[in-house]
């Protein structure tokens, strides 16, 4: 990871990818992510402003199972979440 960004901002990255793990297993999607909506799990993109700075209307990527309820986390977390080491 890179020494630019604050421990506690890893920090905070790290609970957010551990909550998405978390769900996906309620949910019963593959490791890989392959075919989620075999699960029934649904994806929606919400909001204006692709910004993770807590400003309003940021985009939020809204994830829905029957099994393992709603799950949301703004889209450019999980774009930071995907690209860390």
């Amino acid at each position: 990871m890179s020494s630019t960004i604050p421990d506690w901002i890893i920090t905070s990255l790290k609970n957010d990818k551990q909550r998405l793990k978390e769900w996906k297993a309620k949910a019963g999607v593959r490791e890989n992510w392959h075919e989620p909506d075999e699960q029934q799990v649904t994806a929606c993109v919400t909001g204006k402003y692709f910004d993770n700075a807590g400003t309003k209307n940021e985009q939020m990527v809204v994830l829905s199972s029957p099994n393992a309820g709603e799950f949301r986390i703004n889209l450019a977390t999980l774009c930071a979440i995907a690209s860390l080491d």
